[in-house]
């Protein structure tokens, strides 16, 4: 029995008794209840019953109306999508009940008057909402009574019901594929290289967005075959497509909804490797910058020299790393021999500051440190920064000893950098037979470098062969799949 029931039911039985008793003394209500000053808000259920035209059934009920012409409204995305207005509003009303007196010890009459308070107007309504997909917190229902919202809620589950009455998902998943190989060259072009499907299927609807390196590059309807021609600068470039899925809403669009994704891809791109001869140099020049740091590492290639009286009785090979020397009037280098000398193997680390003549590297440390076939050399060209002068640096990873020198050359412009094989032009004698040499961690540093060091093809590089009067003397391979490696190969002395 709730207070007011037990209130009323007191006071039936204690009629007789306050009617018997003169001139009861009424005190302030003390025990009125009081009036709520809020309501439950308006409440949402999602049933999964569809009416006769296969929309949605909301139910909306709640409390804190008064009178008649309170609007439910259904909202998805800002968009108005079901509305329903009342005509009439059940009120409960209010409840009155007379005195009800009671005999105090003092043998005082004191009666109260007990009430029972305006609850206030309830409200029950259904808004018939388009099938649809709306997102957790898209839709909302909101009550008006007047002009000013009364309540709102957002729905706090998806509501997703086909004509049907079988719930449909709310987003069909989709997959964003990127078509650019790993490995490209800076003439390398794609238009709209993203496409989504799902399934099998491609997808029409939405956008596909490209960035390269962090910044937005263009964006295209999907499924369009222009409108995106895609370049990319030579370097390891990182490029993402992301799709923006489906319009969600307006409800009133056909599904499906597409839901949203994306992918991404690192790319290296080279810029293309042109080929051409030379009467002295084998290997690989890279140009159109200006480079202040060239890096290279190979193994001294053993010089066959063979047998009295019908080897190689005098010959020379240099392998080296440099600035500038390709249509340059200097070239700041370092690097080995491997020569031949009376039918036997010569071998020494020397620097140049061309025009000026080669210095031998002799004995840095002691007379074991004399270079050798087989010992792993690394070499280094590094402009200072002041003009003119450059640090030139070879270690012998091998024997475990290094040597480094400061030299100064005028008209240097480091417009170039090299990794070459040279039949040196000093004594006119033939080229020794080196077999091969390859060349590992070919990096240089030129004025365009994406990061510091780039590999040889991400420069504009040049493989150069080794010709002279027809005949072919030393070749070089096509670059590795990293760009900084090639060998080059000896063919004739």
């Amino acid at each position: 029995m709730n207070p007011i029931q037990r209130s009323l039911s007191v006071a039936a039985g204690t009629a007789s008794l306050a009617a018997a008793v003169a001139a009861p003394t009424l005190l302030a209500n003390d025990y009125a209840v009081a009036a709520p000053t809020s309501c439950a808000p308006i409440t949402i259920s999602a049933s999964a019953t569809n009416t006769a035209n296969g929309d949605e059934a909301i139910g909306v009920s709640g409390c804190g109306y008064a009178g008649t012409g309170i609007e439910i409204i259904a909202y998805a995305g800002g968009e108005e999508i079901a509305q329903v207005t009342t005509t009439t509003t059940p009120t409960i009303p209010a409840v009155t009940v007379p005195p009800h007196c009671m005999l105090s010890v003092r043998g005082t009459n004191r009666c109260r008057v007990i009430k029972a308070a305006v609850i206030g107007g309830a409200l029950a309504a259904i808004l018939d909402v388009p099938p649809g997909c709306y997102q957790n917190g898209n839709l909302r229902v909101i009550g008006y009574q007047g002009p000013s919202q009364s309540n709102a809620v957002v729905v706090p589950d998806t509501v997703n019901k086909a004509a049907s009455g079988v719930t449909a998902g709310c987003l069909t998943a989709t997959s964003t594929n990127l078509a650019i190989p790993s490995v490209v060259t800076t003439a390398w072009t794609s238009v709209n290289p993203a496409t989504v499907s799902t399934g099998t299927k491609l997808v029409s609807s939405g956008s596909i967005s490209i960035t390269v390196n962090g910044a937005l590059y263009c964006t295209y309807p999907a499924g369009a075959t222009t409108g995106c021609p895609l370049a990319l600068p030579a370097g390891d470039d990182k490029v993402v497509a992301t799709y923006s899925g489906g319009t969600l809403p307006p409800a009133q669009l056909a599904p499906p909804w597409y839901a949203p994704s994306s992918t991404q891809a690192t790319v290296t791109v080279t810029d293309p490797t042109n080929s051409t001869s030379s009467s002295s140099w084998a290997g690989y020049v890279v140009t159109g910058e200006t480079y202040d740091y060239v890096y290279g590492s190979w193994t001294v290639p053993k010089a066959a020299c063979g047998n009295f009286p019908t080897g190689d009785l005098a010959s020379s090979s240099s392998t080296w790393v440099g600035i500038d020397g390709w249509n340059e009037n200097t070239v700041e280098q370092i690097g080995t021999d491997s020569n031949c000398a009376t039918w036997t193997g010569v071998y020494w680390a020397w620097f140049e500051m061309y025009p000026n003549l080669p210095e031998v590297i002799s004995n840095p440390l002691n007379n074991t440190d004399q270079i050798s076939p087989g010992d792993v050399m690394d070499a280094s060209v590094q402009y200072t920064g002041n003009p003119g002068w450059y640090r030139l640096y070879i270690q012998d990873v091998t024997k475990n000893w290094s040597f480094a020198t400061t030299q100064y050359i005028s008209g240097a412009t480091g417009g170039t950098a090299e990794w070459v094989t040279e039949q040196p032009a000093d004594g006119g004698l033939p080229l020794t037979d080196f077999g091969s040499v390859t060349f590992t961690g070919c990096y240089a540093d030129g004025s365009n470098a994406a990061a510091y060091g780039d590999p040889i093809w991400q420069h504009a590089n040049t493989a150069v062969e080794m010709e002279a009067n027809g005949t072919e003397k030393a070749s070089v391979s096509a670059l590795s799949a990293n760009g900084s490696q090639f060998t080059v190969t000896w063919r004739h002395g």
